[in-house]
């Protein structure tokens, strides 16, 4: 399977080309995509400028599959890792709506963060809009604290939404 970080039963391995129309579908599934920066669908081509910019070794992005029993169930990455500033924004969502909810996205966010502090990250942050309250209280639940509101940040759904930024200092895990 490749994988790159496992706990046993949930595992991460890079993203590959043969992933991308998966993605895509996933992207393009109007509830998913409401709760992302995505604000209209994508074609193919999309996606594959999207593998190209996140293969891209200049860039340094790190994003995963999410694989439970052999089935790819999601998406988790480390983007615009920083090396000077050492930060790196956490992205993820679960594709398949049944898989949601299940304890997974926590642990291979788990697996994930432990990983980037491992690589010298400082600070790891996320941008979740307001009405995403699972993800802002999964989150929570990992350590990661409220650091701001940027007011009517997004257009979602005919609406103005605000972005909550949330962070988790490496300091922070040690502590817990």
């Amino acid at each position: 399977m490749n994988a790159f970080l496992s706990d046993g039963d949930i595992s991460l391995r890079p993203v590959e080309r043969r992933d991308l129309e998966q993605l895509r579908r996933w992207r393009n599934d109007p509830e998913l995509r409401s709760r992302t920066r995505e604000w209209k669908p994508l074609n193919l081509h999309n996606q594959m400028q999207w593998f190209d910019r996140i293969s891209d070794p200049k860039r340094k992005n790190h994003m995963f599959v999410l694989m439970h029993s052999e089935i790819a169930i999601g998406v988790i990455g480390l983007c615009g890792w920083n090396d000077h500033d050492r930060h790196a924004e956490i992205s993820f969502y679960i594709g398949y709506m049944e898989y949601r909810g299940k304890g997974f996205m926590k642990r291979a966010l788990a697996l994930l963060i432990a990983w980037g502090f491992q690589q010298g990250l400082h600070r790891i942050w996320a941008e979740i809009y307001d009405f995403n309250v699972p993800s802002i209280q999964l989150l929570e639940r990992l350590g990661f604290s409220y650091e701001g509101r940027q007011r009517q940040h997004a257009f979602r759904d005919g609406r103005f939404v605000d972005s909550i930024m949330m962070g988790l200092l490496a300091s922070d895990r040690k502590a817990a």
